[in-house]
């Protein structure tokens, strides 16, 4: 049902997450509920969409990182491209991991 519009989505997407922290947290969070409903059918755009998330991971603002991190746990496990980006992006497990230590006091789903 949403794959004709795919495109369109996620074009629009990487050009919001250099706006202020509050829209580029609202397009992280699109990005990460279209993971879930879309599965592999964003395979495809995992090239694009991966460079995106880091920069939000390494972003000053806490909120944009936290919704980053629970961005790409969700684009990952809805790809099934689980290792994958990983392997092609050796910079986002270290960037990924610093991001836990500031969330001490995050919610618990955030850090499980």
């Amino acid at each position: 049902l949403i794959h004709p519009f795919l495109p369109s989505i996620l074009a629009s997407l990487p050009h919001t997450l250099d706006s202020p922290p509050r829209l580029a947290v609202a397009a992280l969070e699109a990005l990460g509920d279209l993971a879930a409903v879309s599965h592999s059918d964003l395979r495809p755009w995992g090239p694009s969409l991966i460079p995106c998330i880091l920069e939000s991971l390494r972003d000053r603002s806490v909120q944009k990182q936290r919704t980053g991190f629970a961005t790409l746990g969700l684009l990952v496990g809805g790809t099934g491209e689980v290792i994958t980006p990983y392997l092609t992006y050796p910079r986002l497990l270290p960037t990924a991991a610093a991001v836990l230590p500031h969330a001490k006091r995050a919610p618990w789903e955030l850090r499980r």
